[in-house]
């Protein structure tokens, strides 16, 4: 859209709230992820109503979870976030670049 107001400083009000008791690597990590999630609502243009179905599929997946069956993991795989992390943890650590993983589907054992 063209003209768009700036949200900047909204996203910046979001990512001061971030507690000072929290973790060094949450103060690192968790304003790269709501920059990169706020700029993603508006380039997408994303309605309150798709917002909602967004969460009501969080939800669901909360409601079904138990300590040996999480899907909130399953919904990290679903969005390919848990392969990527293990992808760039594997070249981190050793150099190496695995693009041939379709998905892990990982579950820890009870």
């Amino acid at each position: 859209m063209a003209n768009q107001p700036d949200y900047s400083a909204y996203t910046e009000s979001v990512i001061a709230a971030i507690g000072s008791t929290a973790s060094p690597r949450v103060k690192e990590a968790l304003p790269i992820l709501i920059r990169h999630l706020h700029a993603a609502v508006i380039e997408s243009g994303l309605t309150t109503e798709e917002w909602l179905e967004s969460c009501d599929l969080l939800i669901e997946a909360g409601k079904i979870s138990s300590d040996k069956r999480n899907e909130m993991v399953l919904v990290s795989d679903v969005l390919g976030v848990e392969t990527l992390v293990d992808m760039y943890v594997i070249y981190r650590s050793c150099g190496i670049v695995r693009t041939n993983q379709a998905y892990s589907s990982y579950r820890r054992q009870a």
